[in-house]
């Protein structure tokens, strides 16, 4: 047997270290909202979800017809707890699967393995995001859609880029590029149409998309046919939302809304009149408004917010496409929860999805950050050093020289502040 190759012991390692990464950025997050799980009944719309999936009977707006199904199918197979523990444990489990999505996605993207835990750890820990994967709803599931369909498309992205000549190209199916770039397109238009018969807030990702494609290879659009495969594609896991009336039909203990005719199928599938009556915010209260979602988006990420900072101007700089589909996606859930006039405030449950769009930019600026630190080049070199010998020209002259023998304990691991110190004080005598 011939002996395997350096490269090849290399890419196994480097295999064995994602996957190890990937399970971490999965089990860590599991393993906390489990800890944390609420362990009987809760009120409102939770309260809800923990019961109706069981029966198979019809929620509210917008009647949830995958989660519904999905968590009936949970509840039959999990042979721990109540139906209500069942429930939130679904979330838990829906919850730390968008934190590996994420990491996921931040791999696929080019990043590395600390930046994209770190980009699942600003999820993990995000408030809004452990709160709703420790008891039952839509809102963890509506995370892990959000990352599916990042995920998705960003990997069309890496087929769409393989071909140098894509502006070019005639995008041939037949060559085993235009078989990746095909294959990963219909996976994105079915993952699509799967979040969105989950929450209706996933109708946003369609705008985004449209101009992601348009940024990457805007040659893609001409091909008709495979954006008509695509649509099909789209619209088959639609087809869920016909367990509605064919569920009224069979008679459920849960049913507020009856929707065997049109009219009522309509009224809870798109809730028209509920949606004309919180579409009521003054012009005038925007600005307060939109100070209210920025302070909430702060208080979400906590320590995060730097990195996430860091990561738009990045981002702003060498991932403008992938910037502009989920900016695009945010910003749309972020005027939604602007312009939605519920009691007490802002709506901001909306805001979970906007959370992983920010979990990318968290990641971004940790890359940023890791490479600064461990780079060779030259010029980050240079830069690091005139930073150091700003910090420590200032140095002096904000502490007086008999301060320093009492200094804290982090001034006594900076050597080259203490040599130039000694230097400067020598000079000076």
């Amino acid at each position: 047997m011939a002996p395997k190759s350096k490269s090849t012991g290399l890419i196994t390692s480097a295999k064995l270290f994602d996957t190890t990464a990937l399970a971490a950025a999965f089990l860590l997050p599991l393993a906390t909202y489990l800890r944390t799980l609420a362990p009987a009944e809760v009120g409102g719309d939770a309260g809800e979800f923990q019961y109706v999936p069981a029966i198979l009977g019809i929620p509210h707006y917008t009647g949830y017809p995958l989660y519904t199904l999905l968590g009936h199918l949970w509840v039959r197979l999990d042979p721990l707890g109540t139906p209500a523990l069942k429930m939130n444990a679904l979330s838990a489990v829906c919850g730390a699967l968008a934190c590996a999505l994420v990491y996921l996605g931040v791999r696929t993207l080019g990043g590395g393995r600390l930046a994209g835990l770190a980009g699942a750890a600003a999820l993990a820990v995000a408030p809004l995001e452990w709160r709703w994967s420790t008891i039952a709803g839509v809102r963890a599931a509506a995370a892990a859609f959000t990352a599916l369909v990042l995920v998705l498309a960003f990997r069309w992205e890496t087929a769409a880029r393989l071909r140098p000549d894509a502006k070019e190209s005639t995008w041939s199916p037949h060559l085993a590029v235009g078989t990746c770039l095909r294959n990963r397109w219909f996976w994105l238009c079915f993952a699509v149409g799967l979040a969105l018969t989950h929450h209706r807030s996933s109708a946003f990702f369609l705008p985004a998309l449209l101009v992601y494609v348009l940024l990457i290879a805007p040659r893609f659009l001409r091909r008709w046919r495979l954006l008509l495969a695509g649509a099909l594609i789209f619209a088959l896991p639609l087809l869920l939302y016909l367990y509605l009336p064919i569920r009224s039909a069979q008679g459920t203990a849960y049913d507020q809304f009856h929707p065997t005719t049109w009219a009522n199928f309509a009224e809870l599938v798109f809730a028209p009149q509920l949606s004309r009556s919180l579409l009521s915010i003054a012009p005038s209260d925007y600005p307060a408004r939109a100070l209210s979602l920025e302070q909430a988006l702060r208080g979400q990420l906590g320590p995060f917010t730097w990195f996430a900072a860091l990561g738009l101007a990045i981002a702003l700089r060498y991932r403008r496409a992938e910037l502009v589909a989920g900016g695009i996606f945010g910003l749309l859930v972020c005027a939604q929860v602007i312009d939605w006039n519920i009691p007490g405030g802002l709506n901001v449950v909306y805001l979970i999805p906007v959370l992983v769009v920010c979990a990318y930019l968290v990641a971004a600026g940790a890359e940023w950050m890791v490479r600064l630190g461990t780079s060779d080049d030259g010029r980050v070199r240079r830069l690091i050093g005139r930073l150091t010998h700003q910090s420590t020209t200032l140095a002096p002259t904000v502490i007086p020289a008999g301060a320093r023998a009492s200094r804290p304990p982090r001034w006594r691991r900076m050597v080259a502040f203490d040599a130039y110190c000694a230097r400067r004080d020598s000079r000076l005598r």
